[in-house]
């Protein structure tokens, strides 16, 4: 699915949600319900083929061919700020990885 987003390619030292210590390469601010481990994309979905991945188990895992390659991104950790003059109001910040580092 397509989600309108702010992509920052910014370098920041964050800490997920066990506590680990980890370099995110990229934010992005939304009010999307995301979850850590779930992967971006910075384009559109006319930009993505799909194709499929066979697990070590035999199981068959449907994904976008990017998620091999270097584009797609993993969010690792998240949080949310007040939006500005609200306390009621959140937008919600996703930390990212490249695909590439981190593992299935």
């Amino acid at each position: 699915m397509e989600i309108k987003c702010r992509w920052d390619d910014v370098v920041k030292i964050i800490n997920n949600s066990k506590g680990e210590e980890l370099i995110s390469n990229a934010q992005v601010l939304t009010n999307a319900d995301l979850e850590e481990g779930d992967m971006l994309f910075l384009g559109v979905l006319a930009d993505i083929e799909d194709s499929n991945i066979v697990l070590e188990s035999g199981q068959i895992y449907p994904t976008p061919k990017q998620v091999l390659v270097q584009g797609v991104h993993r969010i690792v950790a998240k949080s949310k700020t007040p939006l500005f003059r609200s306390s009621t109001k959140f937008v919600k910040i996703f930390y990212l990885k490249p695909n590439w580092e981190t593992k299935i």
